[in-house]
């Protein structure tokens, strides 16, 4: 569960200035985050926590994703897969792609 409450500090830090996400992401702190096979799980409690995580995930794919913690976002209750995202890389100044093709 320490691991768990990690990741869900790591993504909450996120968004620590921003008072109005960080509290919608408390959520997390109820679920159990886990990194396996390049996926990030949220494994929730209950099923309005699951539905609380399914509302948050927008949010959640960004600092994944700049992190790179994982590829994709699942999110499970009672051991089953309930929504499933992949994660995008975002680049944060699209000049920089063409940096690499000149």
């Amino acid at each position: 569960m320490v691991g768990s409450t990690l990741q869900a500090r790591v993504i909450l830090d996120y968004y620590r200035e921003n008072r109005a996400e960080y509290t919608q992401l408390n959520v997390l702190l109820h679920c159990r985050l886990v990194r396996r096979w390049r996926s990030l799980y949220i494994d929730c409690p209950s099923r309005a926590i699951t539905e609380e995580a399914m509302a948050v995930a927008a949010l959640v794919k960004v600092p994944v994703s700049q992190l790179r913690l994982a590829r994709s976002l699942c999110v499970r209750f009672q051991g089953k897969a309930i929504a499933r995202w992949p994660v995008v890389d975002h680049c944060p100044d699209p000049t920089y792609l063409n940096l690499l093709n000149p």
